[in-house]
């Protein structure tokens, strides 16, 4: 038990830790110290009582509105960080543990609290606007709340467009001739895997080892060949690149 404040008249303001079933019982111990009129030094003349049982502290999740933490290189994301505890409960949000402070960023960020649709849980919003590189990483949300404090984290993938290198940009071909394309995606990280496709005049189109045929190449890429070309020949080749492990496919 703590004695919180004594305001200008007399108003005395305690504050009890314990769990909610023992809430009579510290309604009983307040009406106690009321009955005796003593607490210490302190002398206490009860003209009004008021007894209110609020929950402690307990962060129940960091989430963002992107699946899995991955974010589209300029796009916009939403961190959430939801807590139950007292009308008093605050919040403060770290980068890579650094605090984050809004007013001083270099882009558009905001920060704001809002109240669940239970009157004991707060959530707290960080929300960036433009989503650069170095956005990504572990952003953690701090709950404090009478003394103590719970922290909660999640972790951030800037996602960033795919590069496509095509060989030859540009080729001149004599009639009867063959030409070879090839396309490729850097490689960066081992463990993303990358698909290949191309189209003919938007469509997909069956592979003909005699006309069109294309083949994926280890460890990134694919090549397209096309046999015997011939004047008048007018078709538009896409090549298709998707990046498994997020989802996500570029053109």
């Amino acid at each position: 038990m703590c004695v919180c404040w004594v305001r200008a008249g007399g108003e005395v303001h305690f504050h009890f830790l314990a769990s909610r079933r023992e809430g009579g019982r510290v309604r009983d111990v307040l009406s106690s110290l009321v009955e005796k009129g003593k607490l210490g030094n302190l002398t206490l003349i009860s003209t009004h009582f008021a007894f209110k049982q609020e929950p402690t502290l307990m962060l129940k999740s960091v989430s963002v509105n992107h699946k899995e933490g991955l974010v589209r290189q300029g796009d916009s994301f939403l961190l959430s960080c939801l807590a139950q505890g007292s009308a008093g409960v605050s919040f403060r949000w770290f980068k890579d543990g650094a605090p984050v402070n809004v007013s001083k960023a270099t882009r558009k960020m905001k920060e704001w609290v809002g109240l669940h649709d239970s009157s004991d849980k707060i959530t707290s919003f960080l929300e960036v606007e433009k989503a650069e590189v170095l956005d990504g990483g572990q952003f953690t949300c701090r709950a404090l709340d009478w003394g103590y404090q719970q922290c909660k984290s999640i972790r951030i993938y800037i996602v960033q467009p795919l590069k496509v290198n095509v060989a030859p940009v540009t080729s001149t071909i004599e009639k009867g001739r063959n030409l070879t394309i090839r396309c490729s995606t850097p490689v960066k990280h081992a463990r993303t895997k990358y698909g290949y496709n191309w189209t003919k005049n938007k469509s997909l189109f069956r592979m003909d080892t005699k006309k069109e045929f294309w083949e994926d190449l280890y460890p990134e890429g694919s090549i397209l060949k096309i046999y015997n070309i011939q004047v008048g020949m007018v078709s538009v080749f896409i090549f298709l690149s998707k990046r498994f492990d997020i989802g996500l496919k570029y053109f």
